[in-house]
């Protein structure tokens, strides 16, 4: 089993993003962005997305 993810990214609130930074598990700090604006899916199911997004950034599977 791998080690725990940390992941910090506050959330955006005009439209439905999420910005941060992480230590991948190469050791290296990692900056990303991801935005959304105009998207018809329920915001949950985008923020949760996100949220994988950040996982995979990191080197963890999400």
């Amino acid at each position: 089993m791998s080690a725990p993810c940390s992941v910090s990214a506050p959330g955006g609130t005009a439209t439905t993003s999420l910005s941060g930074l992480t230590r991948g598990k190469d050791g290296k700090w990692k900056v990303f962005s991801f935005a959304e604006n105009g998207a018809t899916a329920d915001p949950n199911a985008i923020r949760n997305a996100m949220d994988d997004l950040a996982a995979t950034v990191n080197g963890c599977c999400a």
